[in-house]
């Protein structure tokens, strides 16, 4: 097993002199080729955070966060995979960008090393949508829908691959839709704004 992180932040001179225009950009092309990387055997998940707190009013440098693992392959490999993207990263103005290669003896202890889980109890009602390959081959869609969601956290699983579509709709368990699926996309509730001082005791 192989895994990877794939990072990039907005600057703050992108976030407040150009919107985050360029980080919106480059995510969505990004997400034109995971169906691309799926194919190849990657699988994953992802998180879009906020760096700071957020105004509400003014946009804030972002983190894109991409927690990458291959069962079957080898640093080198996975590398390789991913040296376009990274090459497109480096290169893209307003950026910063890095990649971790590791080898994790199994996929637990690589996932807790990288993400916290929520503590027993915390529960919330995200929005989701379920993102086959067709959708993701509008980058233009793409970047406008992750545009209406610049202060909130958003999380995509990468839950799809070559083995998971090739099994019949007609012998599944689970929706169908799902078979098609290469992102879930989640939303959790956008931060509420502060109190006005008429609502304060």
């Amino acid at each position: 097993m192989s895994g990877a992180l794939l990072s990039f932040n907005s600057t703050p001179s992108e976030a407040s002199e150009n919107n985050n225009t360029n980080f919106y950009s480059v995510s969505a092309r990004l997400h034109t080729q995971l169906p691309h990387l799926s194919a190849a055997g990657l699988m994953g998940y992802y998180s879009i955070t906020l760096l700071s707190p957020s105004p509400i009013s003014a946009p804030v440098p972002l983190n894109f966060a991409f927690l990458i693992y291959v069962l079957s392959s080898n640093s080198t490999a996975i590398n390789h995979t991913l040296a376009p993207i990274m090459a497109r990263l480096n290169n893209s103005p307003g950026l910063t960008s890095a990649l971790n290669i590791e080898s994790p003896t199994d996929f637990l202890s690589f996932q807790s090393v990288h993400f916290r889980a929520a503590p027993v109890g915390e529960n919330y009602l995200p929005g989701t949508r379920l993102w086959h390959a067709k959708a993701l081959q509008d980058a233009a869609s793409v970047e406008n829908t992750l545009g209406q969601f610049q202060h909130h956290l958003l999380q995509g699983t990468f839950v799809s691959d070559a083995a998971v579509q090739s099994v019949s709709t007609t012998e599944s368990a689970v929706n169908p839709e799902w078979r098609r699926t290469v992102v879930d996309m989640t939303a959790p509730p956008p931060p509420s704004p502060p109190p006005k001082p008429s609502q304060i005791a």
